[in-house]
């Protein structure tokens, strides 16, 4: 009867090791910031955005998703373009545009808000931006954008254009 005992309470152990196993590797499965720990794995978000003219600095927004889903807003603080073209001509293949930007995603819990800095070749419509999640969700976190100039239909878009892309958050091993 001990016997029969031992192994039932073995039995019912391992049956809630094995649930409470389960749930945490849903868990973990669920939320990229705890994938990114140990597996050095990133939190991808699509983007579709577009600038607007609000007097004053130009204003972002569009829509995030993939990873993490919700809106996206930003402020262009820096834009300049270099003017290689006109002066160098023919040794000249484009101008590159210097931008550095504010962007801020709203997601619930996973909202966050960042400075990126970086730029765009203008002759592939092509370009990236690198920086830091400063407040929010992943704190301290480094962020890679890469975007796309398109065509849109949008009626507010700066210019006729859309920009599409990636935004990639690399987690620290402590968060």
């Amino acid at each position: 009867m001990h016997a029969r005992m031992s192994r039932t309470l073995g039995a019912a152990g391992l049956a809630a090791l094995l649930i409470s196993s389960a749930a945490f590797a849903a868990s973990a499965l669920a939320d990229p910031a705890v994938q990114s720990r140990g597996g050095g794995r990133h939190v991808m978000m699509s983007i579709t955005k577009l600038v607007t003219m609000n007097p004053g600095p130009p204003i972002m927004e569009g829509v995030i998703g993939g990873d993490v889903v919700g809106t996206f807003a930003g402020e262009i603080l820096v834009d300049h373009t270099t003017d290689l073209v006109p002066k160098l001509g023919p040794l000249a293949s484009g101008d590159i545009e210097r931008l550095v930007a504010v962007y801020e995603v709203q997601a619930g819990d996973r909202s966050f808000r960042a400075m990126v800095q970086g730029g765009a070749d203008l002759a592939t419509n092509r370009g990236q931006l690198d920086g830091a999640i400063l407040g929010g969700w992943l704190t301290g976190s480094p962020v890679h954008v890469e975007l796309t100039t398109i065509k849109c239909s949008q009626p507010n878009a700066l210019g006729g254009n859309c920009f599409r892309g990636t935004i990639t958050v690399t987690p620290g091993p402590d968060r």
